[in-house]
């Protein structure tokens, strides 16, 4: 009598799953730009390989220089008496609440500013490889208007963010409505000629996105942009299954 043992191997390949992005936590707060230098401070929780966004307003038009050390500028505009800029950063996990000093140049620097910071997870390129910004609208008016945006990668799950700064030039402005229904954030600074800084965002699976305005309780000169984190990474299941079957010939 002889035993035979067969083996069949099944393979299931699974779909591709997407999960959009996180924000595990934000960072925001003032400084009196003094010397050109505008300290910020990354979130108090960052983790290896999570996408890092730092981005500020100020008062008068001036240059933003980013402080080296992996930073990338996302955008850096001006709009009459203000202006505001955006960067970001592949971290490596040592991070939580790190000091960052960004440069203005070519300006007044004795102003104040605002800044608020993200640390992203989930990201599908990791880092600053996953993000993308529009191109950055202005007007002096007490509405901010983030621009339509139509990103290079199209429909993914997505997290869109939404971005203003606004003068606070002649009457303390604040931030009334925002562009989306998440994470809406505020740095309102009350001293005349400081500069505020408004976001929001929204997790949506589209290939282009219009935000729709923001609201000042007073006409200001403000900057506005639309930029998104890459969608979230896929997740490709494989399901191995080892059948044995054993008969007798």
């Amino acid at each position: 009598m002889i035993k035979k043992l067969l083996f069949i191997v099944l393979l299931l390949h699974g779909p591709a799953f997407a999960a959009f992005p996180v924000i595990d936590s934000t960072s925001s707060g003032t400084d009196e730009v003094l010397n050109a230098t505008h300290v910020t401070f990354t979130p108090a929780t960052v983790t290896a390989d999570d996408l890092l966004v730092m981005c500020l307003s100020h008062d008068g038009p001036m240059a933003v220089d980013g402080p080296g050390d992996g930073w990338t500028e996302l955008f850096d505009t001006n709009e009459g008496s203000m202006g505001s800029a955006c960067y970001c950063k592949d971290a490596d996990g040592t991070e939580d609440s790190e000091q960052v000093d960004f440069t203005y140049v070519g300006g007044d620097p004795s102003e104040i500013g605002a800044y608020i910071g993200y640390a992203i997870s989930g990201t599908f390129d990791g880092g600053c490889a996953s993000i993308e910004a529009g191109t950055t609208a202005g007007a002096n008016s007490t509405s901010p208007d983030p621009p339509d945006f139509n990103p290079s990668w199209g429909t993914e799950d997505t997290l869109w963010l939404a971005h203003s700064g606004a003068n606070n030039d002649t009457t303390n402005t604040t931030y009334t409505v925002h562009s989306y229904p998440d994470n809406q954030l505020a740095v309102d600074c009350t001293p005349l000629g400081c500069s505020n800084l408004g976001q929001s965002t929204d997790e949506l699976a589209t290939a282009s996105q219009n935000p729709g305005a923001m609201t000042l309780d007073n006409s200001q000169s403000w900057t506005a942009n639309t930029f998104k984190p890459a969608a979230g990474r896929k997740f490709i299941i494989s399901i191995r299954y080892y059948i044995a079957c054993k008969w007798r010939a």
